[in-house]
């Protein structure tokens, strides 16, 4: 028996979209610049939504809202140098995206560490966050230990994020239900690509660097290894660089375990010789090629690939990197003939 519920009288979702934009170029198209600005609009939302077990299902799809997505698009091409024996072509492109999702009923779909809620981008990392004092700093126990935000939960604040307001109890302490809030956005603000290609004389040497900024990423493999112990924290707490009881009390905590995501990475290096015509041996035209891919990576991120997505083409999941394998680095070898 299924345990997701059917849904009489689902629509499918509706898209409309308008963009409006321009090509220009200069100096006998040395020079060339795109822009392009969009605005996509679906309504009728596709999503599922969790069921309380006494309907005896578990699940049910259904039309929840509306998503708004909005941004611009810009490649500027140019071609710095171009002589008969040498040329430098260059591309520089970038994409800068806001989605906002709206007319969720009852304001939010939540989820276990993502959720859709009204006025924020879709989805959001919807999660259990540090108990702080005023001026920002953790609120320990009296033990000394990080703790959850606790006080009295309630609806989605649609300003804030937040499901309840912090209670302090008479010593201080944070007293009532744990608390939950937006914690991260795993949509990045600024997607980009940069691509330069020489050549000088049979060879051409081809670079492309690519980069996503302004997202987060949720660690859940930092969180599982913290959890059993397998990281270097369960190390520092015998030999007494942190507190005893740090890890199971951080645990829980999911604002712990989400780091911004921003990358830049060599995506693409690849050399090229055009041998030509190789007449000794029959050949009418020879390219040898050797090209590497993913060879180097530039973040912050403390997990092994920031490009990932345990949620794969999940809509509600994305940033979640659970022991996901990173992108491979590859290097290869081609050879062209023609005879």
């Amino acid at each position: 028996t299924s345990t997701r519920l059917g849904t009489p009288g689902i629509k499918p979702e509706r898209q409309s979209e308008s963009e409006a934009g321009f090509d220009v170029n200069f100096l006998d198209d040395r020079i060339g610049l795109e822009f392009t600005y969009y605005n996509k609009e679906t309504k009728d939302v596709l999503l599922s939504r969790n069921l309380a077990p006494t309907t005896g299902f578990s699940t049910q799809f259904d039309n929840v809202g509306t998503l708004l997505n909005k941004g611009i698009e810009i490649l500027l091409r140019a071609t710095p140098v171009k002589t008969d024996e040498f040329s430098w072509n260059t591309t520089v492109i970038a994409n800068n995206n806001k989605n906002v999702i709206s007319d969720i009923g009852g304001g939010s779909i939540i989820g276990a560490q993502y959720s859709a809620i009204n006025g924020f981008s879709f989805p959001v990392m919807y999660e259990r966050y540090y108990a702080r004092n005023a001026d920002g700093t953790l609120l320990l126990t009296p033990a000394g230990l990080p703790q959850n935000e606790l006080g009295t939960p309630g609806a989605v604040d649609p300003a804030t994020g937040s499901n309840g307001a912090p209670v302090r109890n008479a010593a201080g302490q944070p007293t009532g239900s744990v608390l939950r809030k937006v914690i991260g956005d795993p949509n990045p603000q600024w997607t980009g690509s940069f691509i330069n290609e020489f050549r000088y004389d049979k060879f051409t040497l081809r670079i492309q660097i690519d980069g996503m900024y302004k997202f987060d990423l949720l660690n859940y493999t930092r969180r599982t290894g913290t959890y059993f112990g397998l990281l270097a924290n369960a190390g520092k707490e015998l030999t007494g660089e942190i507190k005893p009881g740090t890890i199971n009390a951080q645990v829980t905590i999911f604002e712990e375990f989400i780091e911004r995501g921003d990358f830049t990475r060599l995506r693409e290096l690849s050399l090229t010789y055009d041998a030509g015509e190789i007449a000794a041996v029959g050949i009418k035209s020879a390219r040898f090629t050797v090209s590497g891919r993913n060879l180097l990576l530039l973040t912050n991120y403390t997990g092994y690939d920031p490009e990932i997505n345990s949620g794969g083409q999940g809509n509600l999941t994305r940033g979640a990197d659970f022991a996901t394998v990173p992108i491979p680095r590859s290097i290869s070898f081609a050879m062209t003939l023609g005879f």
